[in-house]
């Protein structure tokens, strides 16, 4: 472990994260069912492979490569957008122009062809790729028509999906990577790590899921800025929870070790385990805060419900903390060297407390009657459930329908066949 390799983690990742944004904002906004689009959708997939084989720093060259494969699959996709939807030319200009702009480093890079080039042009791309919004707050004006909204339920879909990926990347670590274990090796202690750590998984996908709004209180439908900090606060829970992975893969290592003086763990991999699920329950927490704040307690609730609701945010807010304070004492009291047993106990009475303290909560609302987030007022009376695959327009490509009908731009049918 080193500075070095957390940093080229947290780029790397990123990187994989935005690849995933940008197609994403394709797909939920735009529905092609033309075999061009199929061949687009491959070169997506092979960057995609490209860069997962060639993720370590000494590939940085071939790693660049897949990601101007990948970005340039989905440069094409909106490319026939704005060719061939007039009423989402504007918008899909400004994706073609982030695109561009991105694969015109990842060129100066080849030209360049020196591992100091290739490492700033990687710098440059995990910045421009994550934080582009700030260009086009400060220096795009386009109108409200002239946005193309994205499909709530489909995004949210693919944001669970890249979770639920990073999890059973924990999973891996704790399991599939050691399907070669001698017999010696596959001791009780082993199979109680195995336990512990997929109850810790488990759990943190629980906490996951049960802040899903329903769709009249997403984050997404709130504000720009909330849909901004949704997209960002989930890559930064993406690379924590990837980081838990890797802080459970040196847990396992110390348990299977059959040194006693090795199966213990730093000072590094302490923080690296605990700081990483802490990070990850705060964006958790922050998600929550985006969909909910200033809606949940309701101003129509009784000052009892306002209590118990105001309680249960000032309970979370303190709570998700508790993993970062684990750490920091079980160091306190063994400075050198950390028993992996006593790091995922810790970790796993941390989350399925949570999980336990929410629950009660829960069941205290719903017994006096509070079985619904939404307050009445505020339920869309003529919502639309799009399916992942949207439903608009005659031709192989139109918009994914949105919330509201209003909503919904007006395409001319297209046939791009």
């Amino acid at each position: 472990m080193s500075w070095h390799g957390l940093v080229w983690f947290c780029i790397v990742f990123s990187l994989f994260i935005s690849g995933m944004n940008l197609y994403s904002q394709y797909t939920t906004r735009y529905l092609d069912t033309s075999l061009l689009n199929s061949f687009f959708l491959f070169l997506y997939l092979y960057g995609t492979a490209v860069m997962v084989v060639n993720a370590n720093v000494e590939y940085a060259r071939t790693f660049c490569v897949g990601m101007l494969i990948q970005r340039a699959a989905v440069f094409l996709m909106q490319g026939g957008v704005f060719v061939l939807l007039a009423r989402a030319k504007k918008h899909a200009s400004i994706e073609c122009f982030i695109l561009l702009t991105s694969m015109a480093a990842i060129l100066i890079g080849r030209f360049i062809d020196t591992d100091r080039g290739y490492a700033v042009v990687l710098i440059f791309l995990a910045v421009w790729e994550n934080f582009y919004f700030v260009f086009i707050i400060l220096f795009v004006r386009i109108k409200h028509h002239e946005l193309v909204p994205l499909n709530i339920d489909h995004f949210a879909d693919r944001v669970g999906a890249m979770v639920m990926v990073v999890l059973g990347e924990s999973i891996v670590s704790a399991i599939i990577n050691y399907n070669k274990l001698s017999e010696s090796q596959r001791t009780t202690e082993y199979y109680e790590a195995m336990a512990l750590t997929l109850l810790l998984t488990y759990a943190v996908g629980l906490i996951y899921f049960s802040i899903q709004p329903p769709r009249d209180l997403h984050a997404l439908r709130r504000h720009a800025y909330s849909g901004i900090g949704f997209l960002f606060l989930h890559k930064v829970l993406a690379i924590s929870l990837l980081a838990m992975g890797v802080g459970i893969k040196f847990i396992i290592d110390a348990v299977i070790n059959p040194d006693p003086e090795e199966s213990y763990l730093s000072r590094d991999q302490v923080w690296l385990f605990f700081g990483s699920l802490g990070i990850a329950l705060i964006s958790m927490i922050l998600i929550r805060v985006l969909h909910f704040w200033g809606r949940q307690p309701s101003p129509h609730d009784p000052p009892l419900i306002k209590r118990i609701k105001y309680g249960w945010w000032g309970c979370f807010f303190i709570l998700m903390w508790t993993p970062l304070l684990c750490g920091y004492f079980t160091l306190k009291a063994s400075p050198d060297a950390v028993d992996p047993f006593t790091m995922l106990g810790l970790a796993v009475t941390c989350v399925f407390g949570i999980g336990i303290i929410e629950t009660i909560i829960t069941h205290i609302l719903v017994s006096m009657g509070q079985d619904s987030v939404v307050p009445v007022a505020a339920r869309s009376p003529r919502s639309i459930r799009a399916t992942s695959y949207g439903s608009a327009g005659d031709g192989p490509m139109a918009c994914l329908l949105s919330d509201d009908e209003e909503n919904v731009p007006t395409i001319e049918d297209v046939n791009l066949n």
